[in-house]
């Protein structure tokens, strides 16, 4: 199966749902619709397509960004999950960028973003158990005092509906979040300045799946222009993302 799809596919061009029911109907008389979404299923599950937006898929070698937590961060999700247990939250850190970048910062933090009404009972909570949390800073408590901390973190409200991923237990924020996140939050996040963001999308671009569906569908969630994907769409003309 996966020789005949990939022969059949050209890997550097995405394809469609109706082009994958095309493909199968060469051989076959016909072929329902619950068929054809159990077999894209199984060919996502076997890495022989993966997505890149909905409905749209591409045959290649690229793997899906998702670094696994660290122990700081497990550590975060236990403290969170004695007290709270049905809350969403999820999590990232900054360093995770670093190697995407031309300029090497010289801070490293963490990002602990949970739903807004409990957000200050969060910070309470990481800082009676000795984290080093900060509660919504501006950029003037960045350049003061969290540039300054080992091991900052980040207390932020979690967006609904925020793309995410579960490692090691862990809800972790996936790269289509953190990209939309940091140009959104450039007050915040100083150290990924526009000139840098540039870099970060190329080179994750170049080298893992993104899937762009859930990026543009994620930053219409926080602008209703759609700001990031112009500002993507602008920078970067040949993308392959759509038919």
């Amino acid at each position: 199966m996966k020789n005949d799809i990939t022969k059949y596919f050209n890997s550097s061009k995405p394809f469609t749902k109706n082009d994958l029911l095309d493909y199968y109907l060469q051989t076959e008389k016909s072929v329902n619709n619950n068929t054809l979404l159990y077999r894209i299923a199984k060919l996502k599950k076997e890495n022989i397509i993966k997505s890149i937006g909905k409905g749209i898929y591409l045959i290649t070698n690229k793997k899906i960004f998702q670094p696994e937590p660290d122990n700081l961060m497990k550590k975060m999700k236990k403290i969170f999950s004695s007290t709270y247990t049905d809350i969403n939250y999820c999590t990232w850190k900054s360093n995770s960028l670093y190697s995407f970048m031309v300029h090497q910062p010289f801070i490293s933090f963490y990002v602990f973003e949970v739903e807004k009404d409990i957000l200050k009972e969060t910070f309470n909570l990481f800082k009676d158990n000795g984290l080093n949390a900060f509660y919504q800073p501006n950029e003037e408590m960045i350049d003061d005092y969290l540039s300054q901390t080992k091991n900052a973190i980040i207390i932020k409200p979690l967006i609904s509906k925020s793309p995410t991923y579960l490692s090691k237990s862990v809800n972790m924020a996936s790269i289509e979040k953190i990209l939309v996140d940091i140009y959104y939050d450039r007050e915040i996040y100083p150290v990924f300045n526009l000139s840098e963001q540039k870099n970060i999308f190329e080179n994750i671009n170049e080298n893992y799946i993104l899937n762009f569906s859930k990026l543009f569908t994620y930053s219409g969630r926080r602008s209703g222009k759609n700001e990031y994907k112009e500002f993507i769409e602008t920078n970067f003309e040949n993308l392959v993302y759509k038919k």
